[in-house]
């Protein structure tokens, strides 16, 4: 990820914490401690990761 885009998206971060738009979220108050979900949320983000690598990586290989 390219060094500016991560620092946008950490003052977004930083600034929606301070303004305590992530308080109170869905599900922000207990940790996921059931063995099925916490596999399942595990499962999701690598799926997520690999498509995120592949597109990256086919977006790279397009504009050589």
């Amino acid at each position: 990820m390219f060094p500016s885009f991560r620092n946008l998206i950490e003052r977004q971060i930083l600034n929606a914490q301070a303004e305590g738009k992530l308080r109170g979220l869905a599900g922000d108050d207990r940790p996921l401690t059931d063995p099925a979900e916490r596999k399942a949320a595990m499962a999701r983000i690598a799926d997520l990761d690999m498509r995120h690598n592949m597109a990256r990586d086919a977006r790279r290989s397009f504009f050589r």
